[in-house]
């Protein structure tokens, strides 16, 4: 468990550096978060087979449901280390390009459904860490919220396309991020979801 929950907090920095990135362009911290994402796979290839070698061993009903939600667990956070890496990827323009930047209103947007999907992912992490049913039914909360913001986020992101307050690259890539971000939102749910089941 320790394992998990120290490949989590990883993954949840990378989430972090990731939303740094998109408020304020910065191409190291794009980098660090791309070389973050090799760590967060190599993990998972380890954890993966020590939690193989358990498996093998003589286990109590628990231990082996236990043993099943991790890999489960491993399996969701590298998923969010994907979604992180999609999300830097889209803010790492090409050299000659322009860097992709938002509108004040889209930076709000951008800023309020990075806090909920970031409080999302901390709580599944201490709901793992404390197997506490508390901060999983938290998860399930901020996960709603977060679907419904992103809901909401989208149409209003439509409606300034139409409008042209923002140009289609940059309206492309808001849309892109806030899917990215409501992914991540949905494996803290797995996360919070395999604890509930242990109990």
């Amino acid at each position: 468990i320790i394992d998990v929950v120290h490949m989590v907090e990883i993954a949840n920095g990378n989430l972090k550096d990731a939303c740094q990135a998109v408020m304020n362009y910065d191409k190291a911290v794009i980098d660090k978060v791309l070389s973050t994402e090799k760590t967060i796979n190599k993990m998972e290839e380890l954890i993966t087979e020590y939690l193989v070698e358990i498996e093998n061993l003589s286990l109590t009903e628990k231990q082996h449901e236990l043993i099943k939600n991790l890999f489960y667990s491993v399996s969701d956070i590298e998923r969010v280390g994907d979604h992180v890496e999609n999300i830097v990827e889209l803010m790492d323009v090409k050299e000659d390009g322009e860097p992709i930047t938002f509108s004040e209103e889209g930076r709000y947007d951008l800023a309020e459904i990075m806090d909920l999907v970031e409080k999302s992912f901390v709580f599944s992490i201490s709901a793992r860490e404390k197997v506490s049913m508390d901060d999983a039914n938290k998860v399930v909360k901020y996960e709603d919220m977060v679907d419904n913001l992103e809901e909401e986020l989208r149409e209003k992101h439509i409606e300034r396309l139409s409008r042209q307050l923002c140009n289609p690259t940059s309206g492309v890539a808001f849309l892109d991020i806030i899917s990215n971000l409501e992914r991540i939102s949905d494996h803290a749910y797995n996360l919070a979801g395999y604890v509930m089941s242990e109990q």
